[in-house]
């Protein structure tokens, strides 16, 4: 597997296409991380969804995100609203709307937001 090595500040790929030998101390490798895509040095590394971004790319915006998120909690009200919904599904989906309220503050711009499942 080949990977770029970003700088730890700007999270930014500034060497690129290293592969990790393996009798090295892994803590040598700390600023490596997979090329996935079509990433290359200058994109940008998010650690919390482990994916690259171009420095093009349109990032959702937590304004954004906020707007989603409050769309999916209307779109589930009816759930815990009607009394006769079985429980044990109703757990899951009032599970699910906290994980929505939840995300916001974990939330780091990317291109793609990585939204909690919803129960089937």
């Amino acid at each position: 597997m080949n990977y770029l090595i970003i700088d730890p500040v700007s999270m930014v790929a500034v060497n690129g296409f290293a592969q990790k030998h393996p009798n090295t101390n892994p803590n040598d490798y700390i600023n490596y991380r997979p090329v996935l895509g079509d990433a290359t040095i200058g994109w940008i590394w998010n650690e919390d969804s482990e994916t690259w971004s171009s420095p093009s790319a349109v990032l959702v915006t937590i304004e954004e995100v906020r707007a989603i998120r409050t769309r999916m909690l209307l779109e589930s009200d009816w759930v815990v609203a009607v009394s006769d919904y079985p429980n044990s599904d109703k757990d899951e989906w009032i599970a699910y709307r906290q994980l929505l309220r939840d995300y916001p503050a974990t939330y780091t711009p990317v291109e793609q937001p990585i939204w909690p499942a919803h129960p089937v």
